[in-house]
């Protein structure tokens, strides 16, 4: 690092970039093994922790890292601005970003698609090296039909016009002193656009970002509701203390589900195994046992309720469930708190202006005046 002013702010900002870089690399590694213990967790209770398909667990938490690593990019970005380290020791900031990007871009139509499509092969089918093979040729299609799209939109649609206001103001003719205060109602104003020609990577991360948001808003918009409901739904569905009569009078029914979903289990393996043997993959089987599974998934779950209602006292908080109700209230008051302010601020607008700030009230800055030098034009884009 080389000084450019004296003193203990300068000491204190060299303090601080050391800082970040070991609080950046411990993120990292913490980042690395909350994945990898998301994703134990998120295995099957029967399955070790990273199973027969330990390569499917290496991709997702691979997948994971970069989906945080472009957070990560934030603190070293900042630190890397500052303009206490030289132009020449400055870390290339534009192509991390690309280089981080495009391997997201790669992960996601390269990588997950390969294994997607590997995994889908079946086994009795066809053997591991024509698996991979079925892959490679699926994931080459769909890679060639993504870059044909990207590469004829990018002919096209390769400008990007970035609206800004352009405020010219003429000091030489209104300020006499060497520097003053000058309202902006003097000056003229102008709405612009930037007109840049963006270069293919920054093409293919704009388009990740443009569909980025569209999942972002589908999913966001279904967690505004999805959220309060399920912790509602979680206090509504709470277990209740069962005594040992009503433990008797469902247990014939549960016997008889059990031996049900057995037949139908034993029925549709039978069925699987012939048209194996045929070569065939009939859908309606694989609907049916899609159905199957939801209805073992609903059954153990019935079967979990009734275990804490008959444990009611040792293995169940009410207070917990009560909290959920809580969260779930407060939830939905920020639902609709939210909705509210997408409405106010970006649907009912007049003349571009939007009908109240509500959350951007405190980021909301307004210029009234400038501070210029004499004999000279500035313009500043607003």
């Amino acid at each position: 690092y080389q000084r450019r002013v004296h003193g203990d702010f300068v000491n204190s900002l060299l303090i601080m970039d050391i800082f970040l870089l070991i609080v950046g690399g411990a993120l990292a590694v913490l980042v690395v093994l909350l994945n990898i213990y998301v994703v134990i967790y998120q295995s099957h209770p029967k399955d070790t922790p990273f199973g027969a398909f330990w390569l499917s667990r290496v991709v997702c938490i691979l997948a994971l890292t970069l989906a945080f690593a472009q957070i990560l990019l934030v603190p070293i970005d900042i630190a890397n601005s500052r303009g206490v380290i030289p132009k020449d020791q400055i870390l290339p900031m534009d192509w991390i970003y690309v280089i981080t990007y495009l391997s997201i871009a790669g992960m996601i139509f390269i990588v997950l698609p390969l294994c997607l499509f590997y995994y889908e092969a079946d086994d009795d089918e066809c053997s591991c090296c024509k698996g991979i093979g079925r892959g490679l040729i699926m994931t080459f299609i769909m890679v060639l039909a993504l870059g044909g799209i990207v590469g004829i939109t990018f002919i096209f649609f390769r400008q990007a016009s970035i609206p800004y206001d352009k405020i010219i103001c003429e000091a030489s003719q209104l300020i006499p002193e060497l520097s003053t205060t000058v309202a902006l109602a003097d000056c003229n104003a102008a709405s612009t656009y930037l007109e840049i020609k963006v270069s293919l990577p920054i093409y293919l991360i704009g388009t990740l970002t443009f569909l980025g948001w569209i999942f972002f808003a589908a999913y966001g918009g279904l967690g505004l509701a999805a959220l309060p409901a399920d912790f509602i739904l979680d206090f509504l569905d709470r277990p209740k203390k069962l005594s040992l009569a009503e433990l008797e009078k469902i247990k014939p029914k549960l016997l008889d589900t059990s031996m049900a979903l057995i037949r139908v289990g034993e029925e549709l393996k039978k069925k699987y195994a012939a048209e194996a043997k045929k070569g065939s993959r009939n859908t309606a089987t694989l609907r049916q046992i899609e159905k199957l599974e939801e209805d073992v998934e609903a059954f153990e779950t019935d079967m979990t309720q009734i275990e804490l209602g008959c444990k009611y006292n040792s293995k169940v908080e009410p207070l917990l469930y009560a909290g959920k109700l809580i969260l779930g209230m407060i939830f939905v008051v920020i639902s609709i708190l939210y909705v509210c302010h997408i409405l106010l601020y970006l649907v009912f607008r007049t003349n571009d202006v939007p009908m109240h700030t509500m959350f951007n009230y405190p980021l909301s800055v307004s210029y009234t005046h400038l501070t210029l030098p004499t004999n000279s034009e500035v313009q500043i884009p607003v």
